[in-house]
Order: C-alpha cells, then structure tokens, then sequence
C-alpha cells in the first residue's frame, strides 16, 4: 500500500507545477457525479435536480482543460499523449483511494477499539461555551 501512494506522489508531482491545471481538474472532479468515494448513500446522485446542467457545466471545463493543454504543447500529438498520461494518473489515484477506503473499512473494529484512546488523547472540556465565538 506505502508504495503506491509513494508512486502516486511521484507521479502528481509532474502536474504541481502547473497550478491552473490542478484548479480545472479539481472542478471538473467537483461536479463529477461518482467523485471517488465508495459510501453506501443512495441519494449521493441525487443532490441536484438538474444534471443536465451540471454535465454541461462540466463539459466546459474539460473543454477549457483540452484547450489549455494544447495552447500549453508544441503538437495536438503531444497534448493527447499529455492528456493520456493525466487521465491514466487520474484512473490510478482513484483506484488507489478506492483501495485505501475499502482497506480502512475493513479496520471498523480496530477503529471502533482506538475510540477510548483518542478521547484520553483530546477530552472534552467541560465549558463548551466558552469555545463558541459569537
């Protein structure tokens, strides 16, 4: 498991340099319908009444992610083998968080027996007020 994410890291870090593609890909994620999380909410699809508008909200931005990528290369060749690489880097984080999620749901008991340990860690404070700033 340690060495995928240390292989997810070195692969992200080719993309950290350039921040506006972070910022497109991270919204075009954003209105993704199935956003990588394995939860068991059946409504999880059902947030906003008018996909269709988000789908098309998010075909802009791929929109603009294409069109960035080829301003960005010397060649079309050059953006689609680009873009190739950053979806395969995409598909592979996503594999890998479905894995750590699946394998972090499968340590409900162990989890469920640290509770104890990290409530003595942080205790309550018996003054609650006095931690609401108004």
């Amino acid at each position: 498991m340690s060495e995928r994410l240390l292989k997810r890291n070195k692969i992200i870090e080719q993309y950290i340099f350039d921040p506006i593609i972070l910022k497109v890909i991270l919204i075009i994620l954003v209105l993704s319908s199935g956003n990588c999380r394995n939860i068991d909410y059946i409504d999880m699809n059902q947030i906003f009444d008018d996909s269709l508008s988000i789908f098309r909200a998010q075909n802009i931005y791929v929109e603009l992610l294409w069109k960035y990528i080829l301003s960005r290369s010397p060649g079309e060749k050059h953006a689609v083998k680009f873009l190739n690489k950053l979806m395969m880097f995409l598909l592979y984080a996503q594999n890998l968080h479905l894995h750590l999620d699946y394998y972090v749901h499968s340590l409900k008991d162990e989890i469920k027996r640290m509770e104890p340990i990290m409530q003595s860690m942080w205790p309550r404070i018996d003054n609650e007020e006095d931690m609401n700033i108004t």
